[in-house]
C-alpha cells in the first residue's frame, strides 16, 4: 500500500480516517476478527499525532499498529496513520501517529531493506538436452520475493505465450516450430520490472511409427510425423494442440474444445452452445439448460471456471519471511 508523505493540516479536519484493526469491541471482548470503520479526523496533538473518535465509531484494545488511511484527491488510499492509543478505554478521543512526520524514516529503512530481487524461474518439463515429440509439455515452476506479475515463455527467441493472469496447467502446442535444435527460454517478471531468465535446449523429433511415438496431444499421422488429432467444437480434448480452433478448456469435469465469442452475447456461439465469460473474454460451451432449444442472446454469462491450456507452469509465491 502506498504511504502518505504529505504534511496534513487544519484543512484535514473533519476528513474520514478509514481505520482497521484486529481489536476489541468494547472492553476486553470481540478481539480476533478483522473489522473497519471510517470516523472523522477530529484535530491534532501535535505534529506527530493526529486525533479521531466517537462513542461509536473507535478503535479499541488491539487495534494498536494497525493502519488508518486518506483518500486524497487523486482517489488513491494512503497508510496515514498509525493506531496508538485511546483515553477512555474504546469511547471517546484516540490517538494515532501520523505517518508523514517520519516519511523520511520509512523511505530510508525501504531504500536498504527492499533490495531488488529478480523473481527465480525453473523447468520441470522437459528436461536440458532431451529429445521431444511434437505437442511436447513445458511446465515451469517460478516464484518472487514480493509478487510475480507474469512469465513469459520464448521458443527460439520469439515470444510463444505470455501468462498474466493464467492458472495451470498449460500445454503449449508446437505447430509451426521445425525439426530440430529448439531454445526454449522462461522469463518470470515481478511487481518492479525484475526479470528472472532460465534457458533450456531440446531437440524436437515430430517423426513417428506408431501411436506410442509422440506425445499424448498428437496423433502417428500416414505420413509417419506426428500432427494434431483436429478436434472439433464440443469434442473432448487433453490439451490445445487436439482442437481445431487450438484452445481446450475446462469446466468443472468436462474438457472440451471451445473457441472464442462475444462475452455475455449466447448469439456468438453456435446453435446448443452458449457463450461463457473468462475475465474479459468468452468462450463457447455446450448448453446445458433445460429450456435450450439452441442459442439466445443473453446479458448474463456463468463464469468459465477453468485453466485455458496453454503452457504447464505452476505458480508459487516465495515471501521473504
Amino acid at each position: 500500500m502506498p504511504y502518505n508523505t504529505q504534511v496534513l493540516g487544519n484543512n484535514a479536519i473533519g476528513a474520514l480516517l478509514h481505520v482497521v484493526g484486529w481489536g476489541n469491541t468494547s472492553f476486553e471482548v470481540g478481539s480476533g476478527s478483522k473489522r473497519h470503520m471510517s470516523t472523522p479526523i477530529t484535530g491534532f496533538t501535535n505534529s506527530s499525532v493526529l486525533n479521531y473518535g466517537t462513542n461509536s465509531t473507535n478503535t479499541c484494545q488491539g487495534d494498536s499498529g494497525g493502519p488508518g488511511f486518506l483518500t486524497f484527491n487523486d482517489g488513491i488510499e494512503r497508510v496515514s496513520s498509525i493506531t496508538s492509543y485511546g483515553l477512555q478505554g474504546c469511547v471517546g478521543q484516540s490517538g494515532a501517529t501520523r505517518v508523514a512526520a517520519f516519511a523520511n524514516y520509512i523511505g530510508s529503512w525501504v531504500a536498504q531493506k527492499d533490495v531488488p530481487q529478480p523473481p527465480e524461474v525453473s523447468f520441470v518439463l522437459p528436461a536440458d538436452n532431451s529429445t521431444v515429440k511434437a505437442g511436447f509439455q513445458v511446465h515451469v515452476e517460478a516464484s518472487d520475493n514480493t509478487r510475480l506479475e507474469t512469465v513469459e515463455i520464448w521458443i527460439n527467441n520469439e515470444l510463444k505465450q505470455t501468462l498474466l493472469g493464467r492458472q495451470p496447467p498449460f500445454i503449449i502446442a508446437t505447430s509451426g516450430i521445425p525439426d530440430g535444435p529448439v531454445k526454449i527460454e522462461a522469463r518470470g517478471i515481478d511487481n518492479r520490472g525484475d526479470v528472472g531468465s532460465k534457458i533450456i535446449n531440446v531437440t524436437l523429433d515430430s517423426t513417428c511409427t506408431g501411436p506410442e511415438g509422440c506425445s499424448e496431444f498428437y496423433v502417428c499421422g500416414d505420413d509417419g510425423f506426428c500432427q494434431a488429432p483436429d478436434y472439433g467444437l464440443g469434442e473432448s480434448c487433453l490439451g490445445n494442440a487436439q482442437c481445431t480452433s487450438s484452445i481446450c478448456a475446462t469446466v468443472g469435469e468436462e474438457q472440451l474444445c471451445t473457441e472464442e465469442c462475444t462475452a455475455g452475447d449466447d448469439s456468438s456461439c453456435p446453435d446448443a452452445f452458449r457463450c461463457l465469460s473468462a475475465g474479459d473474454k468468452g468462450y463457447c460451451w455446450p448448453d446445458t439448460r433445460e429450456d435450450s432449444g439452441g442459442c439466445s442472446s443473453s446479458s448474463s454469462s456463468s463464469s468459465l471456471a477453468a485453466s485455458l491450456f496453454l503452457l504447464a507452469i505452476l505458480w508459487r509465491r516465495r515471501r521473504p519471511f
